[in-house]
């Protein structure tokens, strides 16, 4: 009997262990070169507006264009769910006219479009966060904070890190090929923390838009619940079995 309550210690322990390297950081680069965003090469993006006219991949980079809609014209990725993401991304501000471009950093499938969001202005390069309760209600948390270089001019590239950590979000963003510190950077921290954990993320334009927008290169890091949390139960049971025979 103990022998076999130390085996399944032992085999519990080392369970735990390599599910929590399985659950640990995982993250992709997707730069589109293969002008396909179905593939699963890197990520496979759904929604509406892909290949619909909408949302295309071409020329190495995933276009939005403007068009008229209820909503966002957007596209997402499915994965496991998880409460911390960092969405690095260069966008290019293709047409002018005003418009909206940001990414929904955490949302839940089963809920979607209820989510935070940050983004930027794409005229007057003003920064804002804030949070979606509904396809139609989208309350700015966050906001009044400009790039420094004044208006986005059409044929502007720009860098962009979003970052959702906790109940924290937080958005950097600079021009391409200048230091990350000459550009702007907003964050808020949302003590109610509506979305605790999401399971897809999503790049988007505002409805109307009157600005072409071109995501070239976009990386993703997240960190997923735990797993192992039920095996390493496990293994504390068995470590007690284990002492009183």
């Amino acid at each position: 009997m103990r022998h076999h309550l130390r085996f399944v210690f032992t085999v519990s322990i080392a369970l735990t262990f390599f599910c929590g390297i399985a659950s640990a950081q995982r993250s992709f680069i997707d730069n589109f070169e293969d002008n396909n965003l179905t593939d699963g090469s890197p990520v496979t993006w759904e929604g509406d507006d892909v290949d619909s006219g909408a949302i295309s991949a071409s020329g190495g980079s995933m276009l939005f264009q403007p068009q008229v809609n209820e909503c966002c014209t957007d596209a997402f990725v499915a994965l496991p769910k998880f409460s911390d993401i960092v969405i690095e991304l260069t966008v290019g501000i293709l047409s002018g006219g005003d418009g909206f471009f940001g990414v929904d950093p955490r949302e839940p499938r089963d809920d979607f479009s209820n989510g935070y969001y940050a983004g930027i202005t794409t005229v007057s390069g003003e920064l804002a966060i804030g949070y979606s309760i509904s396809a139609e209600d989208n309350p700015i948390a966050r906001r009044g904070v400009f790039l420094p270089n004044g208006p986005i001019l059409p044929g502007t590239d720009l860098d962009m890190r979003i970052e959702a950590i906790d109940n924290t979000i937080s958005i950097a963003v600079w021009l391409t090929g200048s230091d990350p510190q000459s550009g702007a950077t907003l964050s808020w921290t949302d003590v109610i923390n509506r979305f605790p954990t999401g399971d897809l993320f999503a790049p988007f334009v505002n409805p109307d838009s009157l600005s072409s927008v071109a995501i070239r290169s976009i990386s993703v890091t997240i960190i997923p619940e735990p797993a192992s949390a039920p095996l390493a139960a496990i293994a504390v049971i068995a470590w007690i079995l284990n002492r009183k025979h």
